[in-house]
C-alpha cells in the first residue's frame, strides 16, 4: 500500500512516504567478474572506497529529499555478486562487467554471461557506440551490414 506523499518545504515527510520504501533492504551490489577468481572478500575490500562513496551519495540524496528519514547504513552491507557461469579473462572483464550491469535486476541475472551472449552483447555495444547522437564520424558500412543482418 502506498501512502500519499505530502510536501513540507522542499522535503517530503518520511512518515508520509511509503513504508515499504523506508523499510526496504538497502544493498550495494558489486558486479565484478573477478569475484569468482579472487573471492568475494577480496573484491569487497578492493571496492570499499567506491562502496563508501555510493553510501555517502545515497545518504546525501535522502537528506536532500526527505525530512526525518535516517537510514541505518550499518545494515547496508556490500554484496559481491557474480554469475556462476562467469569465466572471463582479464582482457574480457570489462565486457563481462557491462553485461552484468545491464542484465542484473537487483536479485538475479536475467541473462547468463555465456560466450554466445557476450558475443551478441559486444555487437550491440559497438552498434550503440557508433549510433550515439554526438558521434560525428561516419559509421563504416561493413559494420552497418553485419549489425543489421
Amino acid at each position: 500500500m502506498l501512502a500519499k506523499a505530502s510536501i513540507s518545504g522542499n522535503n517530503l515527510l518520511a512518515q508520509e512516504f511509503p513504508t515499504s520504501c523506508r523499510n526496504a533492504e538497502w544493498k550495494v551490489h558489486i558486479l565484478d567478474p573477478r569475484v569468482g577468481m579472487l573471492g568475494a572478500i577480496d573484491i569487497i575490500r578492493y571496492h570499499e572506497k567506491m562502496v563508501k562513496e555510493v553510501h555517502d551519495a545515497l545518504a546525501s540524496c535522502m537528506d536532500s529529499f526527505f525530512d526525518e528519514w535516517k537510514l541505518d547504513w550499518e545494515q547496508c552491507v556490500p554484496l559481491a555478486t557474480f554469475s556462476s557461469n562467469l569465466h572471463s579473462s582479464r582482457e574480457e572483464s570489462g565486457f563481462y562487467t557491462l553485461f552484468s550491469i545491464c542484465n542484473f535486476n537487483g536479485i538475479k541475472f536475467m541473462k547468463e554471461p555465456t560466450k554466445e551472449a557476450i558475443g551478441v552483447f559486444k555487437k550491440e555495444m559497438l552498434y550503440a557506440f557508433l549510433s550515439l547522437n554526438d558521434n560525428l564520424t561516419k559509421v563504416p558500412s561493413v559494420y552497418v551490414q553485419k549489425i543489421d543482418d
